[in-house]
């Protein structure tokens, strides 16, 4: 049992529940600014995308071309998302 507890695999979990924490909280303290806690979500969800397909689908043994075009996807993603929430009219 204490084998299990100190893996890569158990830290990348923890960390992914205490990321997911941090996206509640901010959801709640930021309420005044919805948009900076919207961003901080969504980065953080992007975090988390990043670290589940590197630890849990083990992109991070795969080969480097494949390892860099799911880095890439991640970081476009994410980022075309924040742009365009941002960009988005705020008085639907």
């Amino acid at each position: 049992m204490k084998e299990l507890l100190f893996t890569r695999i158990s830290a990348v979990w923890l960390l992914l529940v205490l990321a997911t924490l941090v996206s509640f909280e901010s959801s709640t303290q930021f309420i005044a600014n919805i948009h900076f806690a919207s961003t901080i979500v969504l980065i953080v969800a992007g975090i988390k995308v990043r670290m589940v397909g590197l630890e849990f689908m083990e992109l991070r043994q795969a080969p480097i071309s494949v390892r860099i075009g799911f880095e890439v996807w991640v970081v476009t993603v994410f980022a075309a998302i924040i742009v365009l929430y941002w960009q988005a009219p705020t008085n639907l």
